[in-house]
C-alpha cells in the first residue's frame, strides 16, 4: 500500500511540474506577444502622441487669438 501511495504521489509531482512548465511557457510566449505588439505599436502611439499635442498648441493658439480680438474690439 505504501508502494502504490508513493507511485502516485511520485506521478502527482510529475504531473505537477509538467503543469507548471507548461504554465511557464504559456506566459513567456504571452510576454514575447506583449512585448512584441508594443514595439510594433510605438510608432502609432508617437505619432498619436505627435498630433494631441499639436491640437492642444492650436488650442491654446486660438484662445489667445481670440482674446486679442476681444481685446481690440473692445
Amino acid at each position: 500500500m505504501e508502494e502504490k501511495q508513493a507511485r502516485l504521489d511520485t506521478e502527482t509531482t510529475a504531473l505537477s511540474l509538467l503543469d507548471v512548465q507548461k504554465l511557464t511557457t504559456r506566459h513567456q510566449n504571452l510576454t514575447n506577444e506583449v512585448k512584441s505588439r508594443h514595439s510594433r505599436n510605438q510608432p502609432l502611439i508617437n505619432a498619436a502622441i505627435e498630433w494631441l499635442q499639436l491640437a492642444e498648441f492650436l488650442k491654446v493658439q486660438s484662445f489667445q487669438l481670440q482674446d486679442e480680438k476681444a481685446y481690440c474690439a473692445a
